[in-house]
């Protein structure tokens, strides 16, 4: 069977392998015929140089030169062409000069090509290498047909063709290997979607897969990179060509005589200037959204799943699988993590403990004591008062956390099936992950009030002092946090506990096969799990109580002088720390107190659950039964 004329301009079929090269077959043919491609070795290459001579000699001296000689003396030929000819020199000669950056990029894209084992895959690349002949066909095509309508115009038609077709491979290779990377980013997203998809296959294919994928993206990068100079120096020369030739060519049409070959021919230069900077544009465009597409593949892919589960540094604000031993005390690991860094918690022995000691006084001496003495009378001055105490409060009934955290653990011993492990997963993410958030808008804050001082034209020679102030701000406002914090966190903890008693109670009976002494040790566990639930609350009360009188206290004014410096005394960065300011303190009381209602409405549905739970049944019964053996009823008669 014959092939048939314009193969390449279809797509092959999926069962042939893929072949980058392919894109650029009419490309390369006609830089062959231009003298740009020639033999590697014998007499035919000698020959071959002369007629590249030859073609560069017409093409880019001789036309480019009768083009201007003709203009300046006669008036006589189309200025938007001549400049547009002395234009195509520049880029004619950068692509003549920098062809080997084109080969690199084929070598450096052509084991790619081995890579699409798949018959999408495949697909995907040979609709790219259709797409590309069929657009260099019709860039030559439009090219041609300029010079073909020159023929009446002109005697020159094999002259203005050879130089025409030099401008027509400074234009399309643009087109030509963009295209080739969406096509391969196309294949590298598919691959990315496809990673650990195939349950047959083991950890170390997968991983073999996603270092492949890896592979192919740098080679990308370093094909764009090696094709970005060549690329750059001709399409800076086009921009700077199309807007004059398109003036020109319109000036021409409109208010000089012409011909209806004339015209013609300058319409079709225009679609021609036209064609030689928008496809390139677009593709580009298409370019960077196909970059922003294989972000997200990547983003959604199960290898992401996988990572972010394994995370190092927040792995605790995602529930941890049920196969993972999780107790309740790790909901505070943030909190202590902070409290570490800020000296509250020394080692128990050694020379680091005395070390680590006096760095304890050091945040207590700035944040404590130095700065509320700092501050003058002001807003920020009554916080950083009430800061100090709750800060000294928290300090001082830290053993407290530790006794209320040895009663939380022997809660945890009484878990009993998937359910209960779950919530207790799920409120350790809670809880790190609220602290996150704290953590977050009041370094937030801190920022801010930095940025504010430094935004406001200040001398940098002052920026020291802005510095020593931040790290000091920070100090305050970071024991101010762990104050404000460890309520809400043992408050949602005591709160998963109830929940998981709840349960509990109402599964109470419920087993059949569980004998009278089973249930009754069942009901004895449930007593005595709310028992240490009380012990729980009875321990962490004396502490909370001193701090949240304390914040009770400040709340209101404080909110009150903010609002008046926001309104009459700040610019726009201070409005913006204030306003931020006025958020921590919502932050410092409004959480707590939500989660202490919540609590309360667990504690009565705990009785509700209780009361409609079968041990209550059977007790109603068991009344029922004691009245009617006393014949109780009789005697009242």
């Amino acid at each position: 069977m014959k092939k048939p004329l314009f193969e390449r301009l279809q797509a092959a079929p999926v069962d042939q392998p893929a072949s980058s090269v392919d894109a650029s077959d009419y490309y390369y043919r006609i830089t062959f015929l231009l003298g740009l491609k020639p033999p590697k070795e014998g007499l035919a290459r000698w020959i071959y140089f002369l007629w590249s001579a030859t073609v560069m000699w017409l093409g880019i001296v001789y036309l480019p030169l009768g083009l201007t000689l003709t203009y300046v003396l006669h008036f006589d030929s189309s200025l938007q062409v001549d400049i547009n000819c002395i234009g195509n020199v520049v880029k004619s000669l950068v692509t003549f000069s920098q062809m080997w950056r084109l080969r690199r990029m084929n070598e450096l894209i052509a084991p790619l090509d081995a890579r699409c084992d798949t018959p999408s895959q495949r697909q995907i690349l040979h609709n790219v290498v259709a797409r590309v002949n069929l657009i260099v066909f019709i860039f030559v095509s439009m090219y041609l047909g300029f010079g073909f309508l020159n023929v009446f115009t002109s005697v020159l038609y094999f002259v203005v063709s050879i130089a025409t077709m030099q401008e027509l491979i400074s234009d399309a290779y643009p087109i030509v290997f963009v295209s080739l990377f969406r096509g391969h980013l196309a294949v590298l997203k598919n691959r990315i979607e496809n990673l650990r998809q195939d349950p047959e296959l083991s950890e170390e294919e997968n991983y073999r897969q996603l270092v492949a994928c890896i592979q192919d993206h740098r080679t990308i990068v370093e094909s764009a990179q090696v094709i970005r100079p060549i690329l750059s120096v001709t399409i800076f020369a086009q921009f700077m060509l199309v807007g004059i030739d398109l003036g020109l060519a319109a000036i021409s049409i409109l208010y000089f005589p012409s011909t209806i070959w004339t015209i013609m021919a300058n319409v079709s230069f225009i679609l021609a200037v036209c064609l030689e900077s928008f496809p390139c544009c677009m593709l580009c465009e298409h370019l960077i959204d196909d970059c922003a597409h294989v972000s997200d593949a990547l983003f959604h892919s199960n290898w992401i799943m996988n990572w972010s589960v394994n995370m190092v540094l927040f792995e605790l604000i995602n529930p941890a699988p049920l196969t993972e031993k999780v107790q309740s005390r790790q909901g505070n690991i943030y909190l202590y993590r902070a409290m570490w860094l800020i000296g509250w918690i020394p080692p128990k022995e050694g020379v680091l403990r005395y070390v680590y000691l006096f760095w304890t006084c050091v945040p207590f001496a700035f944040g404590v004591f130095y700065l509320p003495v700092g501050f003058i009378i002001s807003y920020v001055c009554i916080n950083v008062y009430g800061a100090s105490v709750k800060s000294t409060i928290t300090y001082l009934f830290l053993w407290r956390l530790r006794k209320t955290e040895m009663l939380l653990d022997a809660l945890d011993k009484r878990l009993d099936g998937d359910s209960d492990h779950q919530k207790i997963h799920n409120m350790v993410a809670r809880c790190n992950y609220a602290f996150l958030i704290y953590s977050f808008i009041y370094c937030g804050y801190a920022g801010s009030t930095f940025l504010s001082y430094a935004l406001s034209g200040r001398p940098p020679c002052l920026w020291i002092q802005a510095i020593v102030e931040y790290i000091t701000m920070s100090f305050a406002v970071l024991q101010d946090q762990l104050s404000d914090t460890y309520p809400l966190m043992f408050t949602i903890q005591f709160r998963a506990h109830m929940d998981i008693l709840k349960d509990h109670v109402r599964n109470l009976r419920m087993d059949p096969e569980r004998s009278e002494a089973d249930n009754y040790q069942d009901l004895v566990n449930c007593v005595m799990d709310h028992k240490m639930i009380l012990r729980c609350c009875d321990m962490i009360r004396p502490m909370i109580s001193r701090t949240i009188f304390v914040q009770f206290a400040l709340i209101g004014s404080v909110l009150g002088l903010t609002l008046v410096n926001v309104f009459f005394f700040s610019n726009f960065w201070k409005g913006v720390a204030s306003l931020l300011f006025v958020i921590t303190i919502l932050l410092q009381t409004f959480p707590f107190c939500y989660t202490c209602n919540l609590l309360i409405d667990d504690a009565q549905e705990l009785a509700n659950t209780i009361f409609q739970s079968n041990w209550v049944a059977k007790f109603a019964f068991s009344i029922i039964t004691i009245v009617r053996q006393m014949n109780l009823a009789e005697q009242f008669q």
